[in-house]
Parts: C-alpha cells; sequence; structure tokens
C-alpha cells in the first residue's frame, strides 16, 4: 500500500508542485486548502503518513494545525513549509514538534537561467522528491 501525504496550502499552484513531485515518488495524497479543511479530513477518520503544511494560511495556520495535530494525532509527522527565510521561524516550528522545516525558495538568477535553457535542458530548481518519516518515506530536499 503506497504511504499518504496530506498536502496543506493556500495556494494551489504549491500544492500542485508537491502533489507531483509526490505522485513522481510513488506516494499517494490529499490536499487541503488550509489547516481547518486538513482536521476535517483526520477527523473523518482519513489515514496519512506525513502532513506537509505551509506555515502561513488563513483560517487555522501552519503552527495551529501542528499543534492540533501533535495532541489529537501524535504519530502523524508534520513538515512546515514557507518562504519565510528566518531562522527563528524555523526554530519555533522544530520547538512545537515539527518533524521538519522547509524553506520554498527561488534562486537569485534562477528564473532567466531558466528562460534560457530549453525544457528539456531545465533542472529540477525545487530538488529531489521524497518526504520523511518514520515508516519510510526516504529524506526530503524538497523546497530546500
Amino acid at each position: 500500500m503506497k504511504e499518504r501525504v496530506l498536502v496543506v496550502d493556500g495556494d494551489s499552484v504549491t500544492r500542485q508542485i508537491v502533489v507531483s513531485m509526490l505522485v513522481s515518488a510513488d506516494y499517494s495524497y490529499a490536499e487541503a486548502s488550509d489547516g481547518a479543511e486538513a482536521l476535517a479530513q483526520l477527523d473523518a477518520g482519513e489515514e496519512f503518513e506525513l502532513i506537509v503544511t505551509e506555515l502561513m494560511m488563513p483560517n487555522l495556520d501552519g503552527i495551529q494545525l501542528l499543534e492540533r495535530t501533535r495532541d489529537k494525532y501524535p504519530d502523524i509527522p508534520v513538515v512546515l513549509m514557507t518562504g519565510v527565510d528566518n531562522i527563528s521561524v524555523a526554530l519555533a516550528a522544530i520547538r512545537n514538534g515539527a518533524y521538519d522545516y522547509l524553506l520554498k525558495t527561488v534562486r537569485s538568477g534562477s528564473a532567466a537561467k531558466r528562460r534560457s535553457q530549453s525544457p528539456r535542458e531545465s533542472p529540477n530548481e525545487i530538488g529531489k522528491s521524497g518526504l520523511p518519516n518514520q515508516s519510510g518515506i526516504a529524506g526530503c530536499e524538497a523546497y530546500r
């Protein structure tokens, strides 16, 4: 049976990028647009081996989702991802029980480099797929 990952992000484009990495790595997935929707899926009995969530979202943000997940579903690791490049934010996430913290970045010059390459030559700027957890999902380099 495929390991199942819940992808939570208010931005549908970001969700689709993460989903495409999961599919290419042969994981199954579900999506939620915010923390409240993610909790509703968990409360409905859906099972996941990992949650990957954006830090900043309306209704219920990533830290609130992490806290509630940790309390109600302590065996599900939560990985927070964000575009905020701030070490104190990363440390706060880990202190609150996040399994990992992923930084969504666009490296300087990568857009220009990408534009000058054909689609077949374009390197994967996002990184290798795969997500960490205790049940065997290998280490993640996505968004790093």
